[in-house]
């Protein structure tokens, strides 16, 4: 595991775009726990710039406390994993449009 996450920290330094990354760790250190979860918060109620792709935690492209709720929920063991890319890193999925016409 430790492999894996000091390979995502350093692919996502010197990748064009899309750049990898881990959903859930907000500050790009490897490790998605509290730290992430305080700086969320911040970001939301005006504070310190992020990564916006690893924030989406439900990966519904909206950043949100829904993102925050979700993170303190998982850190808490009460509620599902982040969605893709989790525990590992990765591209995010793209998003589904639905033709309703």
């Amino acid at each position: 595991m430790l492999r894996l996450m000091i390979l995502c920290l350093f692919t996502t330094q010197l990748s064009a775009q899309p750049e990898e990354f881990i959903r859930g760790d907000v500050n790009e250190d490897g490790n998605v726990n509290t730290i992430d979860l305080i700086i969320l918060v911040k970001h939301l109620t005006g504070g310190e710039p992020l990564n916006l792709d690893a924030a989406d935690l439900d990966g519904d492209g909206d950043l949100d406390f829904v993102d925050a709720l979700y993170l303190h929920n998982y850190l808490q063991g009460h509620g599902p994993e982040p969605s893709h890319p989790f525990p590992g890193c990765g591209l995010p999925k793209p998003p589904v449009y639905w033709d309703l016409t």
